[in-house]
């Protein structure tokens, strides 16, 4: 019996390590065709992904922008069941005229958050004034199951003295099981001239049972809280522009990434990576939406390259735990993907930093050389140009629950002579910040989502993964794919398998 285990155990292994990880899953598809991926599109539009989610039923939900020609853009919500068809249950008479209301020609974002039911939360954002060039506002809805809408709300904070500086763009947003709250991230525009300014901003919903939503007026100002850094020391751009929100569900706070205009650098464009948390209950003192930590890239040494920018795209908080000797014990980590300047090209960058009981610090122990970074791209052997460096952009980050590896998807640009060639990237660290080479093309802990032909533009906006941690999920755009219209992208991939993970 023994040697019969051990046999399956080497069957087993031997199986697991002939996969090629990070490459697409063939058992997805919703033609036959096109295996490990599928295209959605609309006659007469262009439909681009944006948001990508998987519920407790592996169904893949997916939500974007679907544009109508000679009409404008609406918002739209897509979900597949897991083998890649197309689920019609989700369409409802509710849901469509949640849908269909925009009809606005700047559409900014649109995000979804499951709730713990398989509902989830549609938020975007569009212009909402007739005749004015500009009035965004975002909006917020949740959403059941089946279609119904449960219930909504309009974010505004209009922080500017005149309309056109009164721009609440949306940004991301994240829910709290057990408080059940939802936090949403905002762009707030504060002003446009003689200074452009705008700030990060934080609006707390209640989610009241029958899903209903409403503001939490105990948060900051009537439920909105903001921060800024306005780090341009000449004072004529103040840009703080929020991307992400994550949670610390333990010490209930929020984290909001995005990055902030400093103007440093050979070219005075120079931009830092910067972060803002806020708390959602009353803690040490502080009311609610009190701003308790802030802090972001600007002290590092200026970058030896003519531009100096550290772009910020997502953010993920985890806590992590640490054997003593006595027990373990958690510690406070934020990890923050994007893009910095290399010396040819912009490349992939990765941070991560802890929290010392006083203050948030890079962890010097992540990286490749211990810098709390880890920096990675793309060079690729063209057969018109030679070996090129592609430019590298993170959209999307996961942290793993299992082993802590880090997960980030994203697209890499590059030109074959004048022919602009794009391609979505998907990369994988270990816990420890270096890349894992049991996975991705020829185990270098990348992969490129070529698809079908490398000539064909394809972007990644957003990724997850599977319940399961066994399968990752991507969403992006196939330009000039629907009869020489856009189409929504998702694509599956093989994530991990038995045994293959890197023991770093």
């Amino acid at each position: 019996m023994k040697k019969m285990i051990i046999f399956l155990v080497l069957i087993l292994t031997s199986r697991s390590f002939a996969i090629n990880l990070g490459s697409l899953d063939t058992s997805f598809s919703n033609d036959g065709v096109s295996d490990g991926w599928l295209l959605d599109g609309v006659t007469g539009g262009s439909v681009s992904g944006q948001s990508v989610a998987v519920d407790r039923q592996g169904r893949i939900l997916v939500a974007g922008v679907e544009v109508i020609f000679g009409q404008g853009q609406r918002v739209m919500v897509r979900r597949y069941l897991p083998d890649g068809t197309y689920d019609n249950t989700l369409n409802s008479a509710g849901l469509g005229s949640v849908l269909n209301k925009p009809y606005s020609n700047n559409i900014v974002k649109v995000g979804l958050e499951l709730d713990e039911f398989n509902n989830f939360f549609l938020a975007y954002s569009y212009n909402s004034c007739e005749g004015v060039d500009t009035c965004i506002d975002t909006f917020v809805y949740h959403i059941s199951e089946s279609g119904a809408v449960l219930g909504g709300a309009s974010i505004s904070f209009d922080a500017g003295s005149v309309v056109s500086s009164q721009d609440d763009d949306f940004v991301d947003m994240v829910y709290f099981t057990v408080e059940k709250k939802l936090a949403v991230a905002i762009d707030v525009k504060v002003d446009n001239s003689p200074t452009y300014n705008k700030d990060f901003g934080v609006v707390l919903l209640n989610v009241f049972q029958g899903g209903g939503v409403a503001a939490d007026t105990s948060f900051g100002n009537n439920s909105k809280s903001s921060c800024f850094f306005n780090q341009d020391s000449t004072g004529h751009n103040n840009t703080d522009e929020a991307r992400a929100i994550t949670a610390n569900f333990d010490s209930n706070t929020v984290i909001v990434g995005g990055w902030s205009f400093e103007g440093n650098g050979a070219a005075l464009t120079g931009k830092n990576m910067s972060f803002c948390e806020f708390n959602l209950f009353q803690q040490d003192g502080n009311p609610p939406g009190t701003v308790i930590e802030k802090w972001s890239t600007e002290t590092l040494p200026n970058s030896p390259f003519i531009y100096d920018e550290e772009i910020l795209y997502d953010v993920k908080y985890k806590t992590e735990y640490v054997d003593t000797g006595s027990g373990l014990v958690g510690v406070k980590t934020l990890f923050a993907t994007g893009f910095t300047n290399g010396a040819n090209s912009d490349d992939f960058a990765l941070v991560k930093y802890v929290y010392d009981g006083m203050d948030w610090v890079l962890d010097t122990s992540f990286g490749p050389f211990g810098t709390g970074w880890a920096i990675t791209g793309f060079s690729l052997l063209d057969s018109n140009s030679g070996f090129v460096d592609t430019e590298d952009v993170a959209k999307s980050l996961f942290v793993e629950s299992e082993d802590g590896s880090i997960l980030i998807g994203g697209y890499s640009e590059w030109y074959d002579l004048s022919d602009r060639r794009i391609n979505g990237a998907l990369l994988k660290f270990t816990k420890n910040g270096i890349l894992d080479k049991n996975w991705g093309d020829n185990k270098s802990g990348k992969t490129m989502v070529v698809l079908d032909d490398i000539t064909n533009i394809k972007t990644i906006s957003d990724i997850t993964v599977s319940g399961s941690a066994e399968s990752i999920f991507t969403t992006g755009t196939y330009p000039s794919s629907n009869n020489g219209n856009d189409s929504l992208l998702i694509s599956k991939h093989i994530n991990d398998s038995i045994f293959a993970g890197s023991f770093d």
